[in-house]
């Protein structure tokens, strides 16, 4: 059974977003990682938070404690 983080951001340029995604890859790859789904969001009809959003895409893990493990990496709380 994998697990799936979903996360959401504002990219302001998507050359650098690239180079980011670029960078990571090999990280995530570590932990038996990998990107899934990737989408360019338009319109935001219902968000829990303040900030901008217009990104959104899934990392996938084979484990919730690979998942969890690979989270504080990025400062991110489950």
């Amino acid at each position: 059974m994998s697990f799936e983080r979903i996360m959401g951001l504002e990219v302001i340029n998507d050359e650098v977003y690239q180079q980011y995604r670029d960078h990571m890859m090999p990280i995530l790859h570590t932990f038996g990682g990998s990107f899934g789904y990737d989408f360019t969001v338009n319109k935001v009809l219902k968000s829990k938070t303040e900030e901008v959003i217009n990104r959104v895409f899934t990392i996938d893990f084979p484990s919730k404690e690979i998942m969890d493990s690979f989270l504080p990496i990025l400062r991110i709380s489950p």
